[in-house]
């Protein structure tokens, strides 16, 4: 899940997870840990959004780890053609 999950608003932002490895520029890989409910190193894709009601979620896998969310910013918001925040 990308988007924060809050009471404002009944949907969610989601970035879609492959385990797929191939060369893509908008892509971060992604290693299991006991914390992100992975199972297989993986890619997200951070140009494959999409956005889901909150009832159609099932329920959380994991969560990943602080170093890298903070290491995949700029990936992410080059898709956007914005610079690093």
């Amino acid at each position: 899940m990308v988007s924060t999950d809050n009471e404002r608003r009944r949907d969610l932002v989601v970035a879609f997870i492959t385990p797929v490895p191939r060369p893509e520029p908008d892509a971060v890989p992604i290693a299991p840990t006991p914390g992100d409910g992975l199972k297989v190193p993986s890619l997200v894709r951070c140009d494959k959004l999409a956005t889901l009601d909150q009832g159609i979620i099932a329920g959380r896998l994991g969560t990943a780890e602080s170093g890298w969310l903070s290491g995949s910013r700029n990936a992410f918001f080059a898709v956007f053609g914005f610079g690093y925040p």
